[in-house]
């Protein structure tokens, strides 16, 4: 079964079953686990890291309630605005493009990705790396994976993250 489909499929599944899907140490999240390890295998992702990372992969109810309270569409701009895009900030960016000016023109050519843009991502999900976060990033992919909001796209960025 290719992965869109396999995605798909789970995408359908999970639609019918939301409450189900929602919820920790169910059966629906066991098997949904199991289709994204033979997903990942089918992808060339070696079974020492699908074991590792996908064996004991749990479910944080926390990142789904993260997912669907996002400030950036909880709040109003101008309120989003002036909390996240600060002086400070903004300062820091600038600093930061001139320091990194030949790798962000290298992956502006790799990906087409202006620095600016970058920049201003990496400012405002980690304050330029000042904020790790504390939550294990396989298992909170995992877990949107197997919920039925986005899950074809964070499969995707899981399987994404098990080939790095």
């Amino acid at each position: 079964m290719n992965k869109t489909l396999l995605l798909s499929t789970l995408v359908s599944v999970c639609a019918v079953l939301t409450p189900v899907c929602a919820k920790a140490n169910t059966p629906a999240f066991a098997a949904c686990v199991e289709e994204l390890k033979s997903s990942a295998l089918q992808q060339g992702v070696s079974s020492t890291t699908v074991d590792k990372v996908l064996g004991k992969a749990r479910y944080i109810e926390r990142v789904v309630d993260s997912d669907r309270a996002q400030p950036e569409f909880n709040t109003t701009f101008t309120t989003y605005h002036g909390q996240r895009v600060t002086d400070r900030r903004i300062d820091e960016g600038r600093k930061l493009l001139v320091t990194h000016r030949d790798l962000l023109a290298r992956l502006q050519r790799e990906t087409g990705v202006p620095p600016h843009y970058l920049l201003a991502l990496w400012g405002l999900e980690t304050n330029f790396g000042n904020y790790f976060g504390k939550l294990s990033i396989p298992d909170a992919l995992t877990t949107l994976a197997c919920d039925s909001r986005r899950s074809e796209f964070f499969g995707a960025e899981l399987l994404a993250t098990l080939k790095i």
